[in-house]
């Protein structure tokens, strides 16, 4: 028996005993994939954005207050989406187990 109790299973074959799948730590393809993932999206919301500013001629168009409110949430839209495709990328990593 070892000091301070033993919590594994019952079963003595001597077998390792492998963890929980909830306590599996994280590999790090999904989660680089992941980081990949919602970078790509940034950059390409950030060249649609940058592209829309530039073919709508917003600067002209809008006042400097107006032109940061809606660049702005623009930004955090974008941000939330890539955000939301990093968390799908890590869902299917846990459900994949």
């Amino acid at each position: 028996m070892v000091p301070g109790g033993d919590f594994g299973s019952m079963d003595r074959s001597g077998a390792a005993d492998e963890p929980p799948r909830h306590c599996v730590p994280p590999t790090r393809g999904f989660h680089r994939l992941g980081v990949a993932i919602a970078a790509a999206t940034m950059a390409t919301g950030l060249a649609f954005v940058g592209a829309a500013v530039t073919r709508l001629e917003l600067v002209e168009l809008l006042s400097a207050d107006t032109f940061a409110i809606v660049l702005g949430s623009a930004l955090v839209v974008l941000g939330v989406i890539a955000i939301g495709a990093y968390g799908v990328v890590r869902a299917i990593e846990r459900f994949s187990r």
